[in-house]
């Protein structure tokens, strides 16, 4: 059988010629031999205006990070499902139960 979740790299804030970050995120498999990559819901609070709401990969900074995410999800975990972003920043995550 193959793996459920394997490790994706991403190249964030560049094109693939100019890499200057790379991300590391995680694909699941849905079919036998065919893997996405896991998303969230982006939510931006803006100053005064509200908040917006898009999907977007989940990827993480560093790999050990992604693969202790991965390590989570294969004991049946419950992945991230929104991350809260303010000014540009990160403020939140939360996770929903099954």
């Amino acid at each position: 059988m193959r793996k459920k979740y394997r490790l994706s790299k991403w190249v964030v804030g560049g094109n693939r010629w100019d890499r200057t970050r790379t991300d590391y995120g995680i694909d699941k498999r849905f079919l036998l031999l065919w893997y996405k990559p896991m998303c969230h819901t982006k939510v931006v609070r803006h100053d005064g205006f509200g908040t917006s709401h898009s999907r977007e990969i989940i990827t993480f900074k560093d790999r050990f990070t992604a693969e202790l995410e991965i390590d989570r999800l294969k004991v049946g975990a419950v992945p991230i499902q929104r991350r809260y972003y303010t000014n540009g920043r990160l403020v939140g995550e939360s996770r929903y139960k099954k």
